[in-house]
């Protein structure tokens, strides 16, 4: 039996390949896609779906799936690519001459909503390097019910319509990766350990990972309306799955993965890694605290200026961190500013 899954938004180089590329030693395989040859008759396929099947060129091959364990696999492939390629490919259909019970419409496919794009079609190595994430994943799937959960909710999340969905189950799968086992300080530590985790790969980590735990913040506090949209916070979304997806990446890449198998090792590492990272993620130097202005924009028309912020930055470069407890008395003063206001200076003190 052969489920044939059509590829969109699937850039590939020609020349750079054959007929077929395998993965995961040939269960799954890249193949070319005839809409005439490979669409059966099924309820539920209209003609625009044909004809939006049709513009397609290659696709997906399962081989005699041996049980319902092809979904989530594929589904970790499709994940593979967004991780280690920022390809927005996506599948929508799943056909089967053989069977039609087997051929169905995806409802919910895996959606990517960064703005980046792979500047060039995919190549044979990029497979490759795909293919070898691939593996990793199902590895990492396995290694612990943090990790299960983590990659979990990291395709949940990409796969979701509303933003506010996507938000919750990324946000979920950071906690699942970085949380300590003990209680309290949680939104610290966690902000510390992906700061310290990404390094001099990513110098805007912390940064926007305080974004994120601050619109969060406000969120359960009420002082963002939950609707579909985030209105206004689109960037952080965008943010927070950038910091998600490369998080993933180093981890699959260097197998840190690993250090999830013994809860003691995994907060030892973290215990070290964020004890070494007291210096500049950025640039190496040294963190000193100092007390200073701190501008907060709201929103497009309002800007709020709060005097007296203590917080730690580097003597060489100038890249900050806001330590947690900051976060939240900054939190509950922004909560009680006047709402009709353009422009208001607060004092950290008060």
């Amino acid at each position: 039996m052969r489920i044939v899954m059509p590829l969109f938004e699937f850039c590939f180089d020609d020349a750079d390949f054959g007929r077929e590329y395998e993965f995961l030693g040939g269960k799954y395989k890249l193949i070319r896609f005839d809409a005439n040859h490979e669409i059966p008759p099924m309820p539920g396929i209209s003609e625009l779906d044909r004809a939006y099947m049709e513009k397609e060129h290659w696709a997906l091959l399962a081989q005699d799936p041996v049980s319902e364990r092809y979904k989530e696999e594929v589904n970790l492939l499709l994940l593979s690519f967004k991780i280690f390629r920022l390809s927005p490919v996506f599948i929508a259909y799943r056909l089967c001459k053989e069977d039609e019970n087997q051929s169905t419409r995806l409802f919910e496919p895996i959606k990517y909503h960064l703005y980046e794009r792979p500047s060039e079609p995919l190549t044979r190595g990029d497979l490759d390097e795909v293919n070898e994430g691939f593996i990793r994943l199902l590895e990492m799937l396995r290694v612990s019910h943090r990790t299960h959960n983590a990659i979990y909710f990291t395709y949940r999340g990409l796969s979701c319509y509303k933003m506010i969905d996507s938000f919750a189950l990324l946000t979920m799968a950071i906690e699942s990766l970085f949380s300590p086992d003990t209680r309290g300080g949680v939104t610290k530590a966690i902000c510390s350990r992906v700061s310290a985790f990404l390094g001099p790969s990513d110098p805007r980590s912390s940064a926007d990972m305080h974004k994120l735990y601050g619109l969060r913040s406000r969120i359960v506090h009420g002082r963002v309306v939950v609707e579909d949209d985030i209105k206004g916070k689109v960037r952080v979304l965008h943010d927070l799955q950038r910091v998600l997806l490369k998080c993933l990446k180093k981890m699959l890449t260097e197998r840190t993965y690993d250090v999830y198998r013994d809860d003691s090792k995994k907060e030892e590492y973290f215990k070290k890694l964020v004890g070494d990272a007291m210096t500049c993620h950025v640039c190496g130097g040294q963190l000193n605290s100092l007390v200073t202005t701190l501008p907060v924009k709201e929103d497009r028309d309002r800007i709020i200026i709060i005097k007296g912020v203590p917080l730690l930055q580097c003597d060489n470069c100038r890249e900050y961190v806001i330590e947690d407890a900051v976060m939240d008395k900054i939190d509950v003063l922004l909560s009680k500013v006047d709402a009709t206001a353009e422009l208001e200076v607060l004092n950290y003190a008060m």
